[in-house]
């Protein structure tokens, strides 16, 4: 299985202003074969906290974070890979920067919460100081299921 981070410098390069082409990485060569999977790990754009939003799925994108996302989805269109899938987390920021890449890449967001926030078990104590340790074995439960879900072997295994 190969994943590939690669995205996320593009996606911060993006994020911190206009990137140039010189910004980009290189395209792939060739695609991938039958047997490899890859994953893409996106980020959501942008937003302003607020006080006032639900704290289980958090605030929305501004509009610096709209604009991110439609160009990152257009960014994801153009590479010479066949996307399979575009599924985001619960999260109100997550979804609707997955809502603002799925016209780019002619693809339906599907949701899962399995991907939604949450803070593991750490080995820095400040962590987890806010959280009981009922919270902190819920994330990593969550956390080793969306691990078993989504970075599974290829078909071919390799």
């Amino acid at each position: 299985m190969r994943i590939l981070f690669s995205l996320l410098v593009v996606c911060a390069s993006l994020f911190g202003g206009v990137a140039s082409s010189a910004d980009a990485p290189s395209r792939p060569a060739t695609v991938a074969g039958k047997g490899v999977r890859t994953v893409y790990l996106i980020r959501h754009g942008f937003y302003e906290p607020d006080s006032t939003a639900d704290p289980r799925l958090g605030p929305g994108l501004n509009t610096l974070g709209r604009q991110q996302a439609v160009i990152v989805g257009g960014y994801l269109a153009s590479l010479p890979v066949k996307f399979n899938s575009l599924t985001s987390s619960t999260l109100t920021r997550a979804r609707q920067s997955a809502d603002w890449m799925a016209p780019a890449m002619h693809m339906k967001v599907a949701r899962d919460s399995l991907l939604s926030e949450c803070t593991p078990r750490s080995a820095n104590p400040g962590l987890n100081s806010s959280q009981n340790d009922a919270e902190i074995g819920q994330c990593d439960t969550q956390l080793q299921a969306a691990w078993a879900k989504y970075m599974r072997p290829s078909p071919e295994a390799d």
